[in-house]
């Protein structure tokens, strides 16, 4: 007990310092006056008395620090004072601790912000679940039969039914369709929610807490189970304003009325990156045939380990239960087998393409955090080559080089805090960016783990950064630096400082690679021709059907809409399809001309009205495209894309001959080709260009039930113009499901992000680790002509040109420089296979984006070093020589 309050006491030296030093001062003083005492008793003069009593006391300055090192705290006292060492040290030298933080915000600033996103995708199990590591995925993989899932997928009813009942590793077992958009109310407040269907078993198994009401119930989950609905936090208090009398309301979700029973705590958006709104039992929406169907792959499983079961034993289990299930249905694989993985979708077979890129994305900050480290640790040489003399003076009066070590990495440590706030900083402005990533909306927000990152990389970087000036400085001859007037870097250091500058160079030319490629991309993304004015046309899409009309109530809505939209400002022209342009196809019928002894073709077909092609832009090649009449008297008539005319006839001239269209027409029957037009694009990138026909609505009424119907408004602004066209669609009648209007480029906008968010970042990466690469050759070249200044001297004084000065200095540069280059652009053509798959036309050895980047690099390489060149140029010999 007394040595803990002994400790405890000598913890007074941080609050009461002057006084514990005072204290000891007198206690010294005490002892040195006895022993003085002493010596004039044995009968010394007062004077030799004090000088024996020092001399045996052995001096007071070496015995302070004798008793300031018993003292357990010393090492907590050496830390506080280390610290504010650096901290006045780093005020000293503003632009050189401008540098640094600057460096290293960037290095930090970049990983945290990706890693944000990272974490979001790969580490953080989904918000609102209980105990979410021991909820698992199950993935069926199935090879042949009606049903192929080599990679891993869904299953269906009959499986989930499977499992629950012949899976003893699952504690639980629960299943849920895919998300979708549903139309919530009518009329002017009608709105878009994103929906998912789900079993019974869905809130209890995850443990989902209700903020209101409660959960669906076991009678709500078989067959005819009611209409009711369970919503989100958000839903709850954004349309209904957090109104608890809305449970047990009636809500109208696509024409039907829904009863909502509960409300889902606030923490819980689903279990996938993007939250859902609403909902509904998945016995409710099944027909009888859905549940009984085993060839169905769109129902989802997740299921709860029991207690110390393996997710191995749980894989076997099931894949034993579906090879029974699959011997007693001929059509499906005989040999599926269950794949396990995490909540998180990255821990399956089925990886995000964005999750892919916020990889690469990764080790890209983690490039940068790199260059940053190299021209941090050149910084700090520089700093430590200017403070060898102080260095020197501290080793000659005893410190240890340890002690020197300590104190550099005391400062590198300052700095790296310093540098950490601004990385956050860096991070919260780039979170912008990093939000355009479909991830969870808290994937940006600062947390514990996001904030413990980036001090972890900031001290990290710092501390790799401290350690060759710190062993440089531990090793330095206080006799060649204290011997001398003038300070002179060693061939070591200059070495280790150039080799700096090549691992810099050599990671931006990484980068700029991995830029270059990226905006090639990019730009054979955007020089893409999908065969329609993606920039002038907006999409509106009614579905009436799921509101009950009939088909002939909706032709006249599709009227009137139609001739209200023409009389907007701004309308250029209106038009109907079944299909919009670039939806991903538009189904298949086979197609073959009459008379001809030819093979059948599968077409892909769409059902367009009158202006379709005038009004998407697609190009009328030959005769004409649909109009008004078509469809009403002489006869079938179908327009055709060129892909099919040639594929029909080698010349491509089909007009007016005769296509027989399987199922669109009676047997025996043909429609005329009225015209040939220019091939659209079934998806803007991921698909090509197949057969096309283009029937007239009104031939074909049977077709308006196959899809909702989409009004094509093309428009000059269509941006500006979607509100209106909205607002007019809306108020056509009260009782109209919800109205949806995008722009085209707004519905491609998820195939091109990933491209140009690449080609963005990878850009700003690039011309980051640039300039931090210039920085340091400017500070290196700096460095050789401060110390060969009396050199240079005495070269000018010697009748050396200023040319040859800088010609000397400029190639002093060339050999980090080149090697760098030739270092990256080497390991940027081994790596470019790897990134292949995320470029788009562009080949990962593009010769056009490795020649930008050497050239670059030699362009800015030549500017760092030709501007402390033209500065050696200028040296005046006298001065130098008088000052050496």
């Amino acid at each position: 007990m007394g040595g803990l309050k002994g400790r405890l006491r000598q913890l007074r030296v941080f609050a009461h310092k002057r006084l514990v030093e005072q204290e000891l001062d007198e206690e010294l003083s005490i002892h040195i006056e006895m022993e003085t005492e002493k010596n004039i008793r044995g009968g010394m003069s007062p004077a030799e008395a004090r000088r024996a009593a020092l001399v045996a006391f052995g001096g007071v300055e070496r015995t302070k620090e004798r008793v300031r090192d018993a003292r357990w705290t010393r090492w907590l006292e050496d830390a506080v004072a280390d610290i504010r060492y650096a901290f006045r040290s780093l005020a000293k030298s503003p632009g050189f601790t401008a540098a640094a933080v600057l460096t290293l915000a960037i290095g930090v600033g970049a990983n945290t912000a990706v890693f944000g996103v990272v974490e979001a995708l790969f580490l953080r199990q989904p918000a609102g679940i209980e105990n979410a590591d021991r909820v698992v995925r199950l993935y069926i993989v199935r090879d042949r039969g009606m049903v192929q899932t080599p990679t891993g997928g869904g299953g269906s009813y009959p499986d989930f039914l499977t499992v629950r009942e012949r899976v003893p590793g699952l504690s639980g077992i629960a299943a849920f369709g895919y998300a979708t958009n549903l139309d919530l109310g009518r009329g002017e407040d009608a709105r878009r929610v994103r929906g998912r269907t789900v079993s019974q078993s869905f809130f209890p198994l995850l443990g989902v807490r209700m903020a209101a009401g409660r959960a669906f119930v076991q009678e709500e989950g078989g067959a005819g189970g009611g209409l009711v609905a369970v919503i989100s936090y958000r839903l709850w208090q954004e349309q209904f304003g957090g109104d608890p009398s809305v449970m047990g309301r009636s809500v109208l979700i696509n024409g039907r009325a829904w009863l909502v029973v509960g409300v889902a705590d606030k923490a819980f958006t689903g279990i996938e990156p993007q939250a859902v709104d609403v909902w509904l039992p998945m016995a409710a929406v099944m027909s009888e045939g859905e549940r009984d169907n085993p060839f169905s792959g769109a129902m989802h499983l997740v299921g709860r380990r029991a207690d110390a079961v393996a997710p191995s034993v749980i894989a076997e289990q099931a894949t034993a239960a579906l090879t029974d299930e699959a011997r007693t249905i001929r059509e499906l694989d005989p040999t599926p087998h269950v794949l396990i993985g995490s909540l998180l979708p990255t821990s399956g077979p089925h990886k995000p393409k964005a999750a892919t890129l916020a990889l690469w994305l990764w080790a890209v900050a983690g490039t940068i955090l790199g260059i940053g480290c190299a021209n941090l640790a050149n910084l700090l040489l520089a700093r430590s080559t200017r403070r060898q003399r102080e260095m020197a003076s501290r080793l000659a009066l005893g410190a240890s080089p340890g002690r020197l070590v300590r104190q550099i990495l005391t400062e590198s440590t300052v700095l790296s805090l310093l540098g950490a706030a601004a990385g956050l900083l860096v991070a919260y402005l780039a979170a912008s960016i990093m939000r355009q990533f479909p991830i969870p909306p808290a994937a940006n927000e600062l947390h514990r783990r996001l904030l413990g990152f980036a001090l972890l990389v900031a001290v990290f970087a710092g501390t790799v950064a401290a350690l060759a000036p710190a062993i440089s400085a531990a090793r330095s001859d206080p006799g060649r630096w204290l011997g001398s007037h003038r300070s002179t870097g060693s061939p070591q250091r200059g070495r280790l400082r150039a080799g700096l500058v090549t691992v810099q160079v050599a990671l931006s030319a990484v980068l700029l690679v991995g830029a270059g490629l990226f905006v090639r991309s990019l730009s054979q993304v955007y020089a893409v021709d999908p065969g329609v004015d993606v920039d002038r046309l907006l999409v509106a899409s009614i579905d009436l059907e799921k509101s009950g009309y009939a088909i002939p109530d909706r032709e006249v809505i599709y009227s009137a809409a139609q001739d209200r939209l023409r009389n907007l400002p701004g309308v250029e022209n209106v038009s109907l399809a079944t299909f919009a342009p670039l939806d991903g196809g538009y189904g298949g019928l086979g197609v073959q001309l009459e008379g001809r002894d030819s093979a059948e073709v599968v077409a892909q077909v769409n059902w367009v009205g009158p202006d379709y092609f005038r009004t998407v832009g697609t190009k009328v090649l030959r005769g004409r495209g649909v109009e008004d009449g078509d469809g009403r008297d002489g006869g079938p008539v179908v327009v055709v894309n060129q892909r099919l005319a040639r594929q029909l006839t080698p010349s491509g001239n089909v007009l007016d001959q005769c296509l027989m269209i399987v199922r669109a027409l009676p047997r025996g029957a043909c429609a005329r080709i009225i015209g040939v037009v220019g091939d659209q694009r079934s998806s803007y990138l991921h698909a090509g260009i197949g057969p096309t026909i283009y029937l007239p609505r009104k031939q074909n009424p049977d077709a308006f039930s196959l899809s909702e119907t989409h009004l094509l408004v093309r428009s000059r602004n269509p941006g500006a113009l979607a509100g209106r066209v909205r607002e007019t669609l809306q108020t056509l009648r009260p009782d109209l499901p919800y109205v949806s209007v995008e722009s085209l480029e707004s519905r491609i906008r998820p195939e091109i992000l990933p491209y140009r968010l690449g080609a963005t970042l990878f850009s700003v990466f690039g011309l980051l680790a640039l300039s931090i690469a210039a920085l340091g050759l400017y500070g290196v070249i700096g460095y050789f002509v401060s110390e060969r200044a009396p050199e240079i001297g005495i070269r000018r004084s010697l009748g050396a040109k200023a040319s040859d000065v800088v010609s000397l200095t400029v190639w002093q540069s060339a050999t980090p420089v080149t090697t760098g280059i030739v270092t990256g652009l080497a390991a940027a053509y081994a790596g470019g296979r790897l990134i292949e798959s995320q470029l788009f036309g562009v080949s990962g050895r593009d010769p056009t984006a490795f020649g930008v980047a050497a050239g670059l690099l030699l362009g800015v390489a030549l500017l760092a070093s030709w501007l402390p060149a033209r500065r050696a140029a200028r040296v005046d010999p006298m001065t130098v020589l008088r000052v050496e």
